[in-house]
């Protein structure tokens, strides 16, 4: 089967050059101009999808080559995308980092021209040798151009953008150094979206978005196989499973628990910061993910969904922050 999606990733030569910043930003404005969205993600990341789901109110997938094959990665994103007008992809660490499993491996399966993310804080003309370099390190991966991040001034702009336009590198950005607009970290990387209610806004006078959709719709169509329906159970029983999901608890891909649905689960999502009894007649529990340290208080306090968790009898499946709460109750 064959998809002509509209599709372009947004990528960077490292980490911290401003990917998820631009992309909330890129995803809003293409929003504004009344497009259907459908946002994703490159590599294992549950936090980074948030933000980008908050500035577009779309879908947000994650596309991940390590955990799953070529087939499957296309077949998600050729479901997902179907009902949009573009998909907007956010890439992982730098370009090329992760091998076969990187953003330009993803790049190369999607057909997808790549928009590089370069921070230029500390450099002026060296920026075009760093995107010449991109460009030529790998001619299979569309390096079509560049957004310029964190620059100085509109002089600073101006003496870049000459540099890359002696070399024929078009720019489709460029967004002036603005604490404001940096997202918060911690040791995970980024403070969740539900913490911080942080919104992105750039005025499109920073972005050539004509530009940049004119761009997206300038990838080839992709030909897909599906399998989608052997991920339907032929068995009519539902189980009833109860999946943790507050502020919490949030760790959770999509694709994970549409597949639990697929099998025939039924999902009810409950909260172990404010609730203080289970679901009824569920048959199993999920504790995903999360920041539990950062609300330790109001789990602890909690006495009652402690208590029920604990006398649960029946099976429960719990990891990374799930993991530790189940460990204290």
């Amino acid at each position: 089967m064959l998809i002509e999606i509209p599709r372009l990733i947004i990528s960077a030569p490292s980490s911290h050059s401003g990917k998820t910043t631009i992309t909330c930003a890129l995803i809003s404005l293409l929003k504004s101009q009344g497009l259907r969205i459908s946002g994703y993600k490159a590599g294992a990341d549950y936090i980074d999808p948030d933000y980008l789901r908050t500035s577009g109110a779309c879908s947000v997938n994650n596309l991940d080559l390590w955990l799953m094959n070529k087939t499957r990665t296309l077949e998600l994103f050729a479901l997902t995308s179907k009902n949009s007008d573009i998909a907007v992809i956010e890439g992982v660490m730098g370009l090329f980092d992760g091998g076969g499993y990187s953003t330009a491996g993803l790049a190369k399966l999607l057909k997808a021209p790549v928009i590089l993310v370069v921070n230029v804080s500390s450099s002026a003309e060296s920026v075009a040798a760093i995107v010449q370099g991109f460009k030529n390190y790998d001619r299979d991966v569309n390096v079509a151009g560049v957004i310029l991040n964190c620059a100085g001034s509109k002089s600073h702009v101006n003496i870049i953008k000459k540099a890359l336009n002696e070399n024929n590198i078009h720019v489709y950005g460029a967004v002036l150094r603005d604490e404001n607009l940096r997202l918060p970290e911690r040791h995970l990387g980024l403070v969740p979206a539900n913490e911080t209610h942080k919104i992105i806004d750039i005025a499109p006078e920073n972005f050539d978005i004509e530009g940049i959709i004119k761009l997206s719709k300038s990838a080839y169509p992709l030909e897909f196989t599906s399998q989608h329906e052997n991920y339907k159970s032929n068995n009519n029983k539902r189980v009833k499973i109860a999946v943790a999901y507050d502020d919490a608890f949030s760790f959770y891909y999509p694709e994970s628990l549409d597949t639990l649905k697929n099998f025939g689960a039924e999902l009810i999502y409950f909260s172990p910061l404010r609730d203080k009894i289970l679901p009824s007649g569920i048959q199993a529990l999920i504790l995903g993910g999360g920041f539990p340290e950062i609300f330790a208080d109001e789990l602890s306090r909690n006495e009652a969904m402690k208590k029920i968790i604990k006398e649960f009898d029946a099976p429960i499946y719990a990891e990374c922050g799930g993991y530790i709460y189940l460990c204290d109750v």
